[in-house]
């Protein structure tokens, strides 16, 4: 049996504020019980079945009588419904709300940019250890995580806007500092204090998608979002490459610094030889990035339409799982064979490939995951997004601090093939997920805050 529950508010710009109320609509038999619970400034309406906060309704016909906003198609139900005040982020215009998912991206595509333009220009400036030096990119990583962290605590106290504005302030000065540092202790201090403040727009990336756009574009936008945040760190040491081998190394972070206040709300010889046509698989996961989210675009909506057809209008969290059982392969057999063409120097068109493709498949798992946790959690999509970045930025963290001296021990088949193993075994879990999620959210119930 249908019914019309509450969504908790996602924390508004700059509104800490919440009033929240019950009341029922008489239009509707008792047997069809609507539930409009009105929360701070708007009302925050969303279409369950029964039970099930997670599952929406998304066929406008299977609520006939109701007085529901739709698309203009009249087809689907606009989830959350939008209230009358014009300044509800959900009533802005096509062209306001993205320009706001425009700059939300470009600032999250900084982080992982900043951090890999540090790797091609790490070695030739500071006569130290390899292990010495990569202590400022493990630095970095680490307070990628930390930042996201605080981003969302500070965000749900004070508001989506001003830690956007003071982070990224934050961000453009230690960037700065980086281009500007004289020895290696003032710029390794420039990069960790970098990667905390430059984090804000990826931990809070899924809060403002949130706050802006209705259930049913979650998907496309998010894939926007993580498109950016992917192509990223391969796109800086691209970049850098090219800066380096005519101009000092501080240039690179000098675009990083100009980048940054644009959207503010190796050796030169080894340099010169990976941009030679035979090593032209630079470009493979940029490509890769670019397909991910031109797939992303049309297969996420596709197969949601599918599902919500074929389940009589109702569409679950759990759907968004099933293009990861698709792609979780392709991952797991392009790490694989990655780890043997490196090893044995195969055809640099295979190494080529089969990145590409592992990217690919990453830009699709990432862009799903995102939209479940979004789903299955609308009131915690700060958090949530913060212990995405956790997660992501802890694997990179360890990833960074162990392969130099995991590959040179084991060699590279066993260290990818230890990665594929991981890879799989996370496959598993997302397995148990779509079978065992929605019981667990259940059982579970709604996220509960203090403010």
């Amino acid at each position: 049996m249908p019914i019309i529950s509450s969504q908790p508010l996602p924390r508004h710009l700059g509104d800490s504020n919440f009033t929240v109320y019950t009341r029922y609509f008489s239009a509707f038999p008792p047997e069809f019980p609507i539930n409009f619970r009105t929360i701070g400034p708007r009302n925050e309406t969303s279409i369950n079945e029964y039970g099930d906060y997670g599952a929406h309704i998304l066929d406008a016909a299977r609520l006939q009588g109701g007085d529901f906003k739709t698309t203009p198609d009249g087809k689907t139900v606009l989830i959350p419904q939008p209230s009358l005040d014009p300044n509800d982020p959900l009533n802005w215009t096509h062209a306001k709300k993205h320009i706001m998912l425009f700059v939300i991206s470009v600032v999250a595509f900084m982080p992982d940019f900043g951090s890999s333009i540090g790797i091609v220009t790490l070695l030739p400036q500071w006569q130290k250890p390899r292990n010495t030096i990569q202590h400022n990119l493990v630095g970095n990583l680490f307070c990628l995580g930390a930042g996201g962290l605080f981003t969302v605590w500070l965000s749900a106290y004070f508001g989506r806007l001003p830690i956007l504005f003071l982070f990224t302030s934050m961000a453009l000065g230690t960037s700065a500092w980086c281009a500007a540092a004289t020895s290696f202790e003032s710029y390794m201090a420039a990069r960790i204090l970098n990667g905390f403040f430059s984090i804000v727009a990826q931990a809070g990336g899924l809060m403002f998608v949130q706050d802006v756009f209705f259930f049913h574009e979650h998907p496309r936008k998010i894939n926007i979002w993580s498109g950016a945040i992917i192509v990223s760190p391969y796109l800086g040491p691209l970049i850098a490459a090219f800066i380096i081998n005519k101009m000092p190394w501080p240039n690179a972070f000098w675009v990083n610094t100009g980048l940054t206040a644009l959207f503010h709300p190796i050796q030169p010889r080894s340099v010169l030889h990976l941009i030679r046509p035979p090593c032209m698989f630079c470009f493979a996961p940029i490509i890769g990035s670019l397909l991910g989210a031109l797939l992303g675009h049309w297969l996420h909506d596709i197969l949601a339409r599918i599902y919500t057809r074929r389940h009589h209008g109702t569409f679950e969290p759990e759907a968004r799982l099933i293009i990861i059982y698709l792609a979780s392969p392709i991952m797991v057999i392009s790490i694989l064979i990655l780890g043997f063409a490196l090893e044995h120097i195969w055809h640099y068109m295979v190494i080529a490939v089969f990145t590409a493709g592992q990217v690919i498949s990453i830009m699709i798992a990432t862009v799903a995951m995102n939209a479940y946790l979004l789903d299955a959690y609308p009131e915690g999509s700060g958090e949530v997004g913060a212990w995405i970045v956790v997660g992501r930025t802890l694997g990179g963290f360890m990833a960074t601090y162990i392969e130099i001296d995991w590959v040179q021990r084991n060699g590279l088949v066993k260290a990818f093939g230890a990665q594929t193993g991981i890879t799989a075994a996370a496959g598993l879990i997302v397995l148990f997920l779509g079978v065992y999620g929605k019981r667990i959210r259940m059982r579970q119930g709604r996220m509960m805050f203090a403010m």
